[in-house]
């Protein structure tokens, strides 16, 4: 595990956010590293680890994942919503974007 590698995603000052490979995570074959979907098969222990370890790269304990859909959809969160925890795809829709 060779640590997450973060992409930059070009964002203004102060806004943190980016893209992350499949590299410096703990999922094995055939979801190879960092999987963060708790919902195509890998161990969703493994997956849960990636999420704590992508939580900790960018230095929060809130980050959410909703499920990916490939679409136009946008995930508004908002204080009460996030938190103080590592948020899952639970209960969201699916979306292709968060702010």
């Amino acid at each position: 595990m060779a640590g997450i590698e973060l992409l930059d995603a070009g964002l203004p000052d102060g806004v943190v956010g980016g893209f992350t490979s499949r590299a410096g995570g703990v999922s094995l074959p055939p979801w190879h590293e960092l999987n963060l979907a708790t919902h195509v098969g890998d161990d969703v222990r493994s997956a849960l680890a990636n999420r704590e370890l992508v939580a900790r790269r960018f230095e929060t304990s809130s980050v959410s994942y909703p499920q990916q859909v490939h679409g136009a959809g946008v995930l508004v969160l908002d204080e009460e919503r996030t938190g103080d925890r590592v948020l899952s795809s639970a209960g969201t829709s699916g979306a292709d974007a968060i702010v």
